[in-house]
């Protein structure tokens, strides 16, 4: 079977490019990610200063409307548990799924989960997003596609 370094060049350019984009792309993780993305703090802060912090407090210390949230990612380490919450509402707490995005209420959990922290849980958390893994994905695609080009062009003849 004869390969065609043309097609070849193609497939590994555009593997190259890929790994590129990925590698260099913040946003293409999904909105209710599985894991707590500490770049989603600030954003996150907003949306709790404006529709949590009523209810739970500033501080995340509670009110007479609204319990603490010091801990609660030790409590329900399954953050799409605390999503699920505050979209669908729990207990005395509404649902926000029709107020808030998916984007904002995700930030919203991202900030209460790493904010309000208790002492034990502060070791455990985890310190990275799923950007890294999209990142090493990319950096992968980028890598073997670079790869396949250079492997194309040694193999291609001399002009003569």
């Amino acid at each position: 079977m004869r390969h065609r370094p043309q097609l070849v060049r193609l497939v590994g350019t555009a593997a190259a490019s890929a790994g590129l984009i990925l590698g260099l792309s913040p946003g293409a993780v999904s909105a209710q990610s599985e894991t707590d993305d500490p770049a989603q703090l600030e954003a996150g802060e907003a949306v709790f200063v404006e529709s949590c912090a009523g209810c739970h407090g500033d501080d995340g210390m509670g009110t007479d409307f609204g319990r603490p949230l010091t801990g609660i990612a030790g409590q329900e380490p399954d953050r799409l548990v605390h999503i699920a919450s505050v979209t669908d509402g729990k207990g005395d707490m509404p649902a926000f799924g029709d107020a808030l995005s998916v984007d904002d209420i995700d930030a919203a959990v991202t900030y209460a989960r790493l904010t309000f922290v208790s002492e034990q849980d502060a070791a455990t958390l985890p310190r990275t997003g799923p950007s890294e893994a999209i990142a090493l994905v990319g950096g992968a695609f980028l890598v073997g596609g670079a790869a396949l080009t250079e492997f194309v062009r040694r193999r291609r003849p001399e002009p003569v």
